[in-house]
């Protein structure tokens, strides 16, 4: 009878290893496959004058193209787009974000016009990000799926089949499409803080508070952050771990002084830690720096914008201002939540 017991625990443990096993394989097949996504080149058009990537603007360490350290986003000031090789350099107006913490985000993309990551996965694979023009995405979706199926570097359907269990080969190309969004959407959230930098070694060698606490305005906590560190300086017990230098120390004063007639930031009011963000959007000015550039200094205030009533999104203000006059970018003008921000539509309160 213990024979049996003892031969029945047996298997059973080594059934349970079989599965730890078999679960583990799974995860590095899915992270292995989500970078080889990531870093994929045969997915843009292929008459264009560069391939691209996702990893081709959001850059991991140095940023070939401009310099500096960067950790998925880019260093360039305006990004580059792929062309027909005409000699003429593209640019869009903005420059590529970074892709640490998007599991903190409700709305995606500079303007904020999508509402899930696997929404803008989507709408980037077939946009001129990758060389596509619009009216072509349906030919852009069979090239991501012509490269699925057919790629001669990469055994996606192995990947695929050792992640997720899934036979893309017998999938329709929206079906292996999707299967490829939550494929990179499963790799981008993993991209998050560790917060392993020297400000959380110095707050914790300071116990600082790593972030507001419930319902704490970001004023409240700087000032309990400042309260801190009065009281450590008194007692000369300040603390700096190695790196993060006398300047630094000054810098971080700086950044969390709310109030004071010199040296006030307000930096922590929007960079709120631990991960310096509250993930939102602001109007930082930059509509009108562009617009009066490309029309003239002073003109953004002679443009004439609709009001809330209006049903958004508006073309012209979803277009480059160099291409003609009363055409502006607004970015997430066009897609912010009116009735969620209460404001006043057609006389009442949305």
């Amino acid at each position: 009878m213990r024979t049996r017991s003892l031969l029945t625990l047996a298997l059973s443990v080594l059934a349970f290893g079989s599965a730890v096993e078999g679960q583990s394989r799974s995860v590095r097949a899915r992270e292995e496959l989500g970078q080889r996504l990531f870093d994929e080149t045969e997915i843009g058009n292929p008459g264009f004058d560069f391939v691209q990537s996702c990893g081709g603007c959001h850059f991991v360490g140095k940023d070939p193209r401009s310099g500096g350290d960067r950790f998925y986003a880019e260093a360039l000031e305006l990004s580059l787009l792929p062309s027909m090789g005409s000699g003429q350099q593209l640019e869009t107006l903005r420059n590529t974000p970074t892709l640490l913490d998007l599991d903190s985000m409700t709305r995606y993309g500079w303007d904020g016009r999508h509402g899930s990551i696997e929404e803008l996965l989507r709408a980037k694979l077939a946009s001129r990000y990758f060389g596509w023009k619009p009216g072509e995405e349906e030919r852009a979706l069979d090239r991501v799926y012509q490269t699925l199926v057919a790629a001669q570097l990469v055994d996606y359907s192995s990947l695929f089949q050792q992640g997720y269990g899934a036979d893309v080969g017998s999938l329709s190309r929206d079906q292996a499409v999707e299967w490829i969004v939550r494929g990179l959407a499963d790799y981008l959230d993993k991209i998050v803080s560790e917060q392993t930098s020297l400000w959380d070694a110095f707050a914790e060698m300071n116990r600082i508070p790593v972030g507001p606490s419930r319902n704490e305005e970001s004023k409240g906590y700087a000032g309990r952050v400042y309260g801190r560190i009065g009281n450590q300086e008194g007692r000369r017990l300040i603390k700096r771990p190695i790196g993060f230098s006398k300047l630094a120390y000054s810098g971080f004063k700086i950044f969390f002084a709310v109030e004071g007639e010199s040296s006030v930031g307000n930096c922590v009011s929007c960079h709120v830690p631990p991960r310096f963000s509250d993930f939102e959007f602001h109007n930082t000015g930059l509509a009108q720096i562009d617009y009066d550039g490309a029309n003239g200094e002073g003109s953004y205030a002679d443009l004439s914008m609709p009001g809330p009533e209006t049903d958004r999104p508006v073309d012209r203000f979803l277009a480059d201002p160099r291409s003609g006059e009363g055409r502006a970018d607004l970015g997430y003008w066009n897609f912010v939540d009116l009735e969620a921000d209460g404001v006043v539509r057609d006389g009442e309160t949305a």
